[in-house]
């Protein structure tokens, strides 16, 4: 009689339980997958954080050599109150392709030439002094 109500129980449908079963190598997958997105995205971010570094890092050294050249160069046309080489130093150094203007000022902050023919005047925060005397 209790095989009779087991067998009975099993052909009244199929049970909730099977319906949703789904295969360990399915439930596995899915963690795996997070994972190793999760693995590659933190690959892919620390090498673009540690290239950028280096760029910055090389972009910066080099901007700072040519503000050292540029200042060393103009020391002979403002020794020599030269506004003729002045003035062609000064376009010559604003035809490099990252530069958006050149000015040379006194030391107390007069304009002295500019590569722009209508020159206004830096923000504030633009006119901090940088290790080589040059402002920004």
């Amino acid at each position: 009689m209790l095989k009779e109500s087991r067998n009975f129980q099993h052909h009244d449908g199929p049970s909730s339980r099977h319906a949703w079963r789904v295969p360990i190598r399915y439930k596995m997958a899915f963690p795996v997958l997070v994972l190793m997105l999760g693995i590659i995205f933190f690959v892919l971010l620390t090498t673009f954080n540690v290239f950028r570094d280096m760029m910055v890092k090389y972009k910066e050294a080099r901007f700072q050599t040519i503000a050292e050249i540029c200042s060393e160069s103009l020391k002979i046309p403002l020794a020599a109150d030269d506004q003729r080489s002045l003035q062609t130093y000064v376009r010559l150094f604003a035809e490099q392709q990252d530069v958006d203007e050149v000015r040379v000022e006194s030391a107390e902050g007069k304009m002295i030439s500019t590569s722009r023919p209508t020159a206004g005047t830096f923000p504030a925060f633009f006119t901090g002094r940088i290790s080589s005397g040059w402002r920004r």
